[in-house]
């Protein structure tokens, strides 16, 4: 709840740029088993930079895939990552979040651990890199999708 919280902080809704994200389970009510393969589609509506980070149920951040670039024309067509990902402990309810930008991301600070890259900055100091107010003129374009997924053990 605490991270949910901090996530919706200053969420800016209607940021120009449309983004539609869904797993191979779906978008709602998604619960993966040990060892499933999650699998991403997107679809947006303009040339953009993807985001993918996963907040584990322990509070550990990882970055799943950066500037992971939807040429124009991508767009408004489904696009799957081919990066597949295989659920593993630790288990419970998890958070992905997906984020899209007509500009490259800033890195992230983060270290290799257990072949994930784990980023070592908290939750609110990683939303607010990403939001906050800009001249109209630098037609920034913006948007945030959360899914919350259920991994359990078999």
């Amino acid at each position: 709840m605490l991270r949910q919280k901090v996530m919706t902080k200053d969420e800016i809704i209607g940021g120009g740029l449309l983004l539609n994200v869904w797993t191979n389970k779906g978008d709602e009510n998604l619960m993966f088993t040990e060892g499933d393969t999650l699998r991403i589609s997107v679809r947006v509506n303009h040339e953009c930079y993807l985001r993918f980070l996963y907040y584990f149920t322990d509070g550990t951040k990882t970055l799943l895939e950066d500037n992971y670039y939807i040429p124009g024309d991508q767009v408004n067509k489904v696009v799957t990552i081919p990066e597949k990902f295989t659920c593993a402990a630790p288990f419970g309810a998890e958070t992905l979040q997906i984020v899209a930008q007509n500009e490259k991301f800033k890195p992230l600070q983060w270290k290799e651990s257990d072949g994930y890259k784990i980023i070592l900055e908290n939750t609110e100091s990683i939303v607010s890199a990403m939001r906050g107010f800009k001249k109209d003129s630098d037609q920034k374009l913006f948007a945030e999708k959360r899914l919350t997924i259920t991994t359990i053990k078999k």
